[in-house]
């Protein structure tokens, strides 16, 4: 009976009303007249308490209930359990919350959070928070405390919110974005199976406009092709997993039964989808590509194919951890540009104007000024893509900013009045400003270098015109609380290139830079 109590009060735990202490009072009760009642159990119930006090916002009652669950546990000792771990993390929350901020980090510090060389949860192949808005259900001041466990195959097994500002719905809200995270089968190598089981601190982002990637057109345009062909949508309210599994299940009967263009659609969604290695993405659209049926595709799916291969093999040996060279670039890119020059792909105005800005991304630096501006130029006047598409808006918002920066307003005008775009929507959409100076000179906080902490912070900020960041807020941060305060310092004395805005308004709207925190670093 206890056991169901339990999972009676964790179902209710975000319901705001008192009924989960009811049921968790109730397992206390038959928990403690038991005449060898366990200590592990009574402090499992305890954290539990705790927990839900903490979601009540009762935080001095949660305080003091998790630290009689510390104290049936044995203590803050060396070794931990995942269990305890759990409860230790429930603690240094409920300690920060009532403004116990020394004994936040020290409760922490005995988790294990933070302590892992090299910042591996950082490597994740997909890692996004949830959209602020009506359909989430989120606003920007909203946050939670988000646990979950990484599988063999790089993919979250279980996601949990321990703690959340607001009710049900948020805390569902943020689990499931948590769901759908994923990295390589190789980055997970790196972390220890207890580490596996570990907590982030997130909230939603306001980035709910354009995206700045200039491939998210070309990846719609493919995705709606692949959906047509399959049969499958996403569904509302279903996991990432789901999704996937759905993906083999079609694949296999398609590979079966055939028809050739259901089986390419479902193998190569599924592969650029799921967890994988760069190498495994090539090999599954190799198959694709070089199978004798693959004269029945489209030949602008065969090119995106092409094109998504091409990236897939340039990066097969470059990791997440480790940054691109100047050799990986040019290569990228030379690659890139020589793709885009196919007559075969030139026929193709979105992919050629996809690969050339891809290319651009990382040459910026390497090219001269006017060879680069002839690149972006082919795309901005490109006049078989909509005056509305978003890459050729992109690359006219570029040239607007290269004018403004010599000193030629008129050109800057001209440019920015073609793209069709208002001050707001071009700072959803157009490029982020070029970094001028960053802010590490603020350094690695003390407090969390007492501890031995390292981690990471996902900071989301707008950019002024002027190249002034404002607005900085974490939107992830690992672990929890210890790196949020000195990331947002960072990001406060960074400066960005100055961008073209008619009104002299914002130039990049919920941009997102990451900021890692690693002992022995500024």
């Amino acid at each position: 009976k206890v056991f169901y109590l339990s999972r009676l009060a964790q179902a209710t735990t975000f319901d705001g009303g008192t009924t989960p202490l009811g049921y968790i009072d109730e397992a206390l009760q038959i928990t403690a007249s038991e005449r060898n009642s366990s200590k592990d159990l009574l402090a499992q119930l305890r954290a539990l308490r705790g927990r839900t006090l903490l979601n009540l916002g009762r935080n001095e009652e949660a305080y003091t209930e998790l630290k009689q669950a510390l104290d049936l546990s044995g203590g803050l000792t060396l070794k931990v359990s995942l269990s305890e771990a759990s409860m230790r993390g429930d603690l240094a929350l409920a300690a920060l919350l009532t403004n116990r901020k020394d004994d936040a980090r020290r409760y922490l510090a005995y988790t294990g959070q933070g302590r892992l060389e090299k910042a591996p949860f950082n490597a994740a192949q997909s890692m996004s928070p949830p959209d602020c808005g009506e359909v989430s259900g989120l606003r920007p001041e909203d946050f939670a405390v988000v646990e979950f466990s990484i599988g063999d195959d790089g993919a979250v097994t279980r996601s949990q919110t321990v703690y959340s500002t607001g009710g049900r719905a948020v805390a569902a809200a943020f689990a499931k974005a948590v769901s759908d995270w994923y990295w390589t089968p190789e980055a997970v190598k790196a972390i220890p199976l207890f580490y596996r089981l570990t907590r982030v601190e997130l909230r939603c982002t306001a980035a709910d406009g354009p995206s700045q990637n200039v491939e998210k057109e070309l990846g719609a345009r493919f995705a709606e092709w692949a959906a047509v062909q399959t049969g499958l949508r996403p569904v509302e309210g279903g996991g990432r997993q789901a999704e996937l599994d759905a993906l083999s299940r079609t694949i296999d009967s398609a590979k079966a039964s055939g028809p050739f263009p259901r089986y390419a659609a479902a193998l190569s969604s599924r592969a650029l989808a799921a967890p994988r290695s760069s190498e495994q993405v090539v090999s599954s659209l190799d198959q694709i590509l070089q199978a004798p049926e693959a004269a029945l595709l489209p030949a602008e799916v065969r090119n995106t194919l092409r094109f998504y291969r091409l990236q897939a093999v340039q990066t097969s040996s470059i990791t997440r951890t480790k940054r691109l060279t100047d050799g990986d670039r040019l290569r990228l890119a030379t690659e890139l540009f020589a793709f885009a020059a196919e007559p075969a792909v030139a026929d193709d105005p979105l992919l050629t104007a996809t690969a050339k800005l891809s290319a651009l991304s990382y040459l910026h630096k390497r090219l001269a000024a006017d060879q680069r501006a002839a690149a972006i130029q082919q795309v901005a006047n490109d006049t078989r893509l909509a005056p509305g598409n978003s890459v050729r808006q992109y690359a006219l918002l570029q040239l607007a900013n290269d004018a403004a920066a010599t000193g030629d307003l008129s050109s800057a005008q001209a440019y920015f009045q073609r793209t069709g775009l208002t001050e707001e929507q071009c700072a959803l959409l157009g490029p982020k400003p070029e970094m001028r100076k960053d802010g590490t000179a603020a350094g690695f906080p003390n407090e969390a270098a007492e501890y031995g902490f390292e981690g990471w912070v996902r900071l989301e900020f707008d950019i002024t015109a002027a190249g002034a960041p404002i607005g900085s807020r974490a939107v992830i941060a690992y672990p929890p609380f210890i790196f949020v305060d000195s990331a947002t310092k960072m990001s406060q004395a960074a400066r960005f290139r100055s961008s073209y805005r008619p009104g002299g308004n914002m130039a990049c709207a919920a941009n997102n830079s990451n900021y890692r925190f690693i002992l022995g670093t500024k």
